[in-house]
């Protein structure tokens, strides 16, 4: 995963120029959900500002669905409380929530038009049918399906469904839009074309978004901030750019981004990438220390596979002596596997002009700029 993934949608950039009128503030406050001995979901505690994007990511089993089913309504929490603009919703129920909410399955009603399924939310809530025609026209022209109105969702195509969802989920203006890994179920190439739609859309309509995934991506391409999840806990929250140049554990660093970990000892922490850590075999490397740890504390290095190159740069870099076991061709990039100093296998990239550069079975040396190089918390130890 390149650095360049994350940089890819500045807070400027992301946040719409109108946040919307019905957009809210969501605020949860140490929230918990147990299951009889197995507690899902632990003392979490997160504020969306209204018009923010924000995705909860996090692998299988981490609380990120519990925690939106919770938000949902569909869940009622062991404690904790769940306040929306002004309103506590901690035990409302769902209906009454003012909630838009996209799944994974589209759940569009099969017998009914496309035009029919965006307007089943107004026609629930008693709205005329004039100002019903209004709201539907503008939603369905907000995805670009105006011309699709009289259409079964059988006659649609999987992104098309997956925009009829999303239309339906908003025109109702619902103070927050919740979306649960609703990109999970489509093709690599339509997931990518519908990130590229949710951005727009996100601009567009300027209301509050909770995202769900367990895509590394799709959280680094879409959202104001992300929240890592882990075992039920939040892990780390910040921007995209934050979260992937500046990991302050092992966990954050591997889930976020493809990494090679080298453990260590803490021995100095300075600031502009003056750290440094001794490693196992008794080597030290200087780098960023993003870890509130102090020295002679159990550390790892993290070396991100697209920052390592063959020539050692100008500016201050860390050298690692790797035996290169196998390539891959990607086209415009080799990925290249490697057996690291401490026994353990990772990557590194080449460009596909210095495939011939490097030998299988070959050792080699890698140079990381000690700008790029970030030491953070064991959390092994």
């Amino acid at each position: 995963m390149s650095s360049s993934v994350a940089d890819n949608r500045t807070t400027s950039e992301q946040r719409p120029t109108d946040v919307a009128e019905h957009a809210a503030r969501l605020e949860l406050t140490r929230l918990v959900k147990r299951y009889g001995e197995v507690e899902a979901v632990r003392e979490v505690s997160l504020t969306i500002d209204p018009g923010e994007f924000v995705t909860l990511l996090g692998p299988s089993g981490s609380g990120k669905s519990t925690t939106l089913a919770m938000i949902a309504g569909f869940e009622t929490p062991t404690s904790g409380t769940i306040t929306l603009g002004d309103r506590d919703i901690t035990t409302l129920s769902t209906h009454k929530r003012n909630l838009g909410m996209v799944f994974q399955g589209y759940a569009l009603f099969p017998h009914m038009t496309v035009f029919d399924n965006v307007a089943f939310p107004l026609a629930l809530r008693k709205i005329s049918k004039s100002d019903i025609r209004e709201r539907v026209t503008e939603a369905l022209a907000t995805v670009g399906l105006g011309q699709f109105a009289d259409r079964r969702p059988s006659a649609l195509s999987g992104g098309q469904q997956q925009r009829v969802a999303l239309a339906r989920a908003f025109v109702h203006r619902p103070k927050i839009l919740l979306m649960d890994e609703p990109l999970s179920a489509l093709d690599k190439s339509l997931r990518r074309q519908m990130q590229i739609e949710l951005r727009r859309l996100h601009q567009t309509l300027g209301t509050t978004v909770l995202f769900v995934t367990h895509d590394q991506e799709e959280a680094l391409s879409l959202s104001d901030r992300i929240v890592v999840m882990n075992e039920g806990a939040i892990a780390q929250i910040g921007s995209p750019t934050e979260m992937y140049e500046n990991p302050q554990t092992d966990f954050v660093a591997g889930f976020l981004g493809s990494a090679q970990f080298l453990e260590g000892i803490l021995r100095e922490i300075r600031t502009n990438a003056t750290s440094t850590i001794q490693l196992a075999d008794g080597g030290m490397m200087t780098g960023r220390c993003t870890t509130t740890c102090g020295p002679g504390t159990a550390a790892k290095v993290v070396l991100r596979p697209e920052d390592a190159t063959l020539d050692r740069p100008s500016a201050p870099a860390n050298a690692v002596t790797v035996r290169t076991v196998a390539q891959v061709y990607l086209g415009d990039r080799i990925r290249c596997l490697a057996t690291f100093p401490d026994g353990s296998e990772g990557t590194y990239w080449l460009d596909h002009h210095e495939r011939s550069r490097v030998v299988v079975g070959d050792d080699v040396t890698l140079y990381w700029p000690c700008s790029r190089t970030v030491f953070v918390a064991n959390q092994n130890r």
